[in-house]
């Protein structure tokens, strides 16, 4: 049995790992959120994730 490739996989894993992460200092809590919107969408989203 194989896994089914989501489409946009490569796509999406270049993207996270297009730059190169922050420095940080310990002790640090940190949280990746990935979402899939639409070009419309993108800055309601943006603006909710920010409050």
């Amino acid at each position: 049995m194989s896994l089914s490739q989501y489409p946009q996989r490569h796509a999406l894993h270049n993207e996270i790992h297009a730059r190169p992460p922050e420095s940080m200092t310990a002790p640090v809590a940190v949280s990746h959120v990935v979402m899939l919107t639409s070009p419309s969408e993108r800055a309601a989203s943006r603006a909710h994730v920010a409050e």
